[in-house]
């Protein structure tokens, strides 16, 4: 929204929100302080109560926070109702609260569902921040683009990297992570993908809503017992030739139970929340992504003797899934890049492992990507 529509409901607003007298003559009311060492101390403290128009993308947006909707009826305004703290109520005084407006001693407020209308009363600097929060709340939410890759480095790529990088350290050095700490991640990042050597394992993108989750699934589904009954001769019920062929022979039968299924691929699953106000700049990011390979069989059956003086197998074969996985919260500038988790596993044979680096980027929706 452009700043002439920002003014223009901000008159609206303005215009909307009427004072009323509240037991003073100025329509103001003065809080008094009992102090025992000095009498009655008047305390700098005028408040006026006012009504506020609440447009209705505030008002869903309060109810995606869970809040429960009850509020107060156009009858329900005397003193002693309005004076009741509903969930409701704590709701939109800690909405309001984001945006620096703060709730003094003598200060209240209640939603009148059925006018739509918020009744506060508080002093005429927190009034002057109401009206800015309502504002900013009645724009359009922003969407965010959230990048996820995981991405298979070599130590010799990573040394080569490192070289490119990071200076003061011989040529033949070995590099670690903490090498390149003062290095950007987006520059780090950079350096990595445009490196040949360098293997995408996976990437996924979600596009999601100012506190919305979105998951988002590029996987095949993976069908595997977990138990195995195995059973001799007649003493096990069948259906398939096969199976009656092998009782008939004598032979011990292998059934699977209890099938499960794993999703095999990549799951990004992510909140962003908008910072405000004093919580800074940039998004907030729950961030669960995780990429799980390809599955390794591992055979646990059996040879055992057949009753023709052979050898037979029981196979008894369970997955072992490699998966690689992030679960963590952390404040991130809009356009900017976050290594956000490493690993490397036991190497095999004498061969050293990869590591795998877990990068996040999180821009506005539609803006375009830097160069």
């Amino acid at each position: 929204m452009n700043r002439s529509a920002l003014m223009g409901l901000g008159m609206g607003i303005l215009a909307g929100c009427l004072s009323v007298d509240d037991g003073a003559a100025d329509g103001k009311v003065v809080v008094r302080e009992a102090k025992p060492e000095s009498g009655v101390k008047v305390i700098d403290m005028a408040m006026e109560v006012r009504y506020y128009p609440v447009p209705t993308p505030i008002v869903c947006r309060l109810s995606s926070a869970s809040c429960e909707m009850r509020g107060f009826s156009a009858e329900e305004k005397t003193s002693e109702v309005v004076a009741k703290d509903t969930s409701e109520d704590r709701a939109w005084k800690d909405l309001l609260a984001r945006f620096d407006v703060l709730w003094p001693e003598g200060s209240s407020l209640a939603y009148l569902r059925d006018n739509g209308l918020l009744r506060v009363r508080n002093t005429e600097e927190n009034h002057e921040h109401i009206v800015q929060a309502l504002l900013l709340l009645n724009e359009p939410q922003e969407q965010f683009e959230v990048s996820v890759e995981f991405l298979s480095v070599e130590q010799k790529t990573l040394d080569a990297v490192g070289r490119e990088l990071v200076k003061g350290k011989p040529d033949n050095a070995r590099y670690v992570l903490s090498d390149f700490d003062d290095v950007p991640a987006a520059k780090f990042h950079a350096s990595l993908v445009g490196n040949r050597e360098v293997k995408i394992l996976s990437s996924a993108k979600a596009l999601a809503g100012n506190g919305e989750n979105v998951v988002v699934k590029d996987v095949v589904e993976y069908i595997y017992p977990q138990d195995y009954d195995v059973s001799l001769g007649e003493m096990a019920s069948g259906s398939s030739n096969e199976t009656r062929q092998v009782r008939q022979a004598g032979l011990a039968v292998v059934e699977p139970q209890n099938l499960t299924m794993r999703e095999i691929g990549t799951i990004l699953d992510v909140t962003p929340t908008l910072l405000t106000g004093g919580n800074g700049n940039g998004v907030e990011l729950r961030l669960r992504p995780q990429h799980v390979g390809e599955p390794e069989w591992n055979d646990y059956g059996m040879r055992l003797p057949a009753p023709n003086g052979g050898k037979y197998e029981l196979q008894m074969k369970q997955p072992f899934f490699p998966c690689r996985s992030v679960d963590t919260t952390l404040r991130i500038g809009l356009g900017a890049y976050a290594l956000v988790g490493a690993s490397r596993v036991a190497p095999k044979a004498g061969n050293e492992s990869p590591l795998c680096l877990v990068f996040v980027r999180v821009r506005l929706a539609g803006d375009a990507p830097k160069k």
